[in-house]
């Protein structure tokens, strides 16, 4: 984790293709102003840089609790490495949250997304929800200003809290940000955040000349579900939407998503194929999986054990696998999605939960689950903060401990923007031109079949001189001369035979024309380029998949 005597964390390089530069003892701020005033990097005049950190600061309410469900504390609660000597100085809130307000306040990033973020009522009763005095600095004193969910999400989690744990307290993500660096864009739109996934749109201060160029960008504080792999994507789906879509429009907007996502994103799981895994822009040099990956991601989530079916998921189990997977492909390619990951290491270290170690014995275990995602089409990260690669003692004894202060370390980037790549004018042209020349051939394809088959069903009529018949005559006469409530429905006589078949013709004819031309516009679509595809989604107001379905726009 590399925790160093003056308090900030220590900076480690990313792997080529191009090296994350790093500087040892200094926070995410000067990191971001000495790349920003370096002559050898070559800033274009619309680039910047800026500073992302996440934090899960580990609840109160979370430490050792007793679970009315089960009238006992949860193992991952429990933090049984932790002695009896050692469970004040480590586990008192009077001394660890101080310890967590120092870490916040030295990593100076400019924007910092919290997890487990623990609520309290104003006035030690009220109605509402406020951020807790040993935070409160990090507004009052480093000049931070703090987005949190309304307040009917915060009184939703407290009443799960008060059911399952009897305390009134609301937890929470958060997002705080540095507002002498960054301020909200002004939007119409309501705060649809959730305890569990807080997003802002943020761009740069009003004289803030380094961020004066930063076009609006979204962050995203998550926390995903920690035991199902389709909540999770869901979780993240509707991040993504929230950040990506404007009334409906596609915006194509930078995009930071950062915490806690219990997941280690390994080959087949369903939240790492939001990921783009290749390093240039050509889909097809992306890496496509095997079964044996999905087999092997799908038995992680799912947590299978040898005990269990040897391991190896169901056929039932796989078939949801798969429809959660291709969810997942299709709102990234709906949505013209080109995300990565930060290469952050292992950041929790705790005994192994599953039953076969449990039991023979208590085993130390790292996992790698907070994650940095960003659009890389827009963003580049330049530095990122280590973990517990760069802290075998911590990895050894367990988080939390004597000097980390909570159960994850937390994880960090410093990101320099990217000039956005748009389509020319003239490839614009060229595209909604082929575009027009499709659309009307086929409106005159289906015009020509609709035509002929009303000339058809005139045919069929004059042959068969369709007229009511006597019977239904006499009944409409004797009909007539009853009062409204004697008066019967006449029954529908059925159609004649030719105009049943004609009928059933009419439709097969119609159903395979459309899926022809369904076909050929998916087709049209399955050759475009990323650009050619955002451009294209802008203009139909709907993703490329509705478009296919539908054969027009929405607006």
């Amino acid at each position: 984790f590399g925790m160093l005597t003056s308090g900030t964390y220590a900076m480690s390089t990313s792997p080529p293709p191009t090296p994350l530069k790093c500087t040892k003892r200094r926070s995410l701020s000067e990191l971001s102003i000495s790349f920003h005033t370096d002559s050898t990097n070559n800033i274009e005049e619309d680039e910047c840089y800026f500073s992302v950190a996440s934090f899960n600061l580990l609840a109160p309410c979370y430490v050792r609790p007793i679970d009315k469900r089960t009238g006992d504390v949860q193992q991952f609660a429990a933090f049984e490495w932790i002695s009896e000597a050692d469970t004040d100085e480590v586990l008192n809130v009077n001394k660890r949250l101080p310890r967590l307000l120092h870490d916040l306040q030295s990593c100076q990033a400019d924007v910092i997304c919290l997890q487990e973020l623990q609520l309290e009522r104003e006035g030690g009763g009220g109605r509402k929800f406020i951020v807790p005095p040993w935070i409160r600095p990090m507004m009052d004193v480093s000049g931070y200003g703090i987005h949190l969910p309304p307040q009917e999400e915060l009184e939703r989690m407290a009443e799960r809290n008060r059911r399952v744990l009897c305390v009134d307290v609301a937890v929470t993500n958060a997002l705080l940000y540095k507002m002498e660096r960054m301020t909200p864009v002004p939007s119409s739109k309501k705060n649809d955040s959730v305890t569990t996934c807080v997003s802002l749109c943020l761009v740069g201060a009003s004289g803030c000349t380094a961020l004066s160029k930063m076009k609006a960008t979204s962050f995203v504080s998550v926390h995903l579900d920690a035991t199902s792999e389709c909540k999770r994507v869901r979780q993240l789906r509707k991040c993504v939407r929230g950040a990506q879509l404007e009334e409906g429009r596609l915006a194509v907007s930078p995009m930071v998503i950062a915490g806690d996502m219990n997941t280690e994103l390994e080959a087949g799981s369903c939240v790492a194929a939001y990921l783009r895994n290749t390093d240039d822009d050509d889909d097809e040099n992306e890496v496509h999986l095997s079964e044996e990956d999905l087999k092997r991601g799908c038995s992680s989530a799912l947590r299978l054990t040898s005990s269990n079916n040897d391991g190896v998921p169901t056929e039932e189990q796989m078939k949801k696998w798969k429809e959660i997977y291709g969810m997942v492909k299709t709102t990234v390619h709906d949505l013209c999605l080109s995300i990565k990951r930060v290469d952050t290491g292992k950041t929790r270290a705790a005994y192994d939960q599953s039953t076969t170690s449990y039991e023979k014995e208590h085993k130390m275990c790292q996992w790698r689950l907070d994650h940095i995602f960003y659009t890389d089409r827009l963003l580049h990260p330049r530095a990122i903060w280590p973990t517990l690669e760069q802290d075998p003692e911590s990895a050894a004894i367990g988080l939390p401990n004597r000097r980390i202060p909570s159960d994850h370390v937390p994880v960090a980037a410093v990101f320099q923007t990217i000039p956005p790549v748009s389509l020319g004018e003239g490839a614009k042209s060229a595209l909604f031109e082929k575009l027009a020349q499709m659309t009307q051939r086929h409106q005159m394809e289906l015009g020509r079949l609709e035509n002929r088959l009303k000339a058809d069903l005139c045919n069929i009529e004059t042959r068969l001189s369709v007229r009511p018949s006597a019977v239904q005559h006499s009944r409409h006469q004797n009909n007539s001369n009853m009062n409204a409530k004697q008066r019967k429905k006449p029954k529908q006589m059925r159609p004649p035979q030719q105009i049943v078949d004609f009928t059933r013709s009419k439709r097969m004819l119609l159903k395979a024309l459309k899926a022809e031309q369904r076909k050929e516009r998916q087709a049209f679509v399955d050759e475009l380029s990323d650009l050619d595809r955002v451009e294209f989604v802008r203009r139909m107001c709907c993703s490329a998949t509705e478009w296919v379905e539908r054969g027009s726009p929405k607006c």
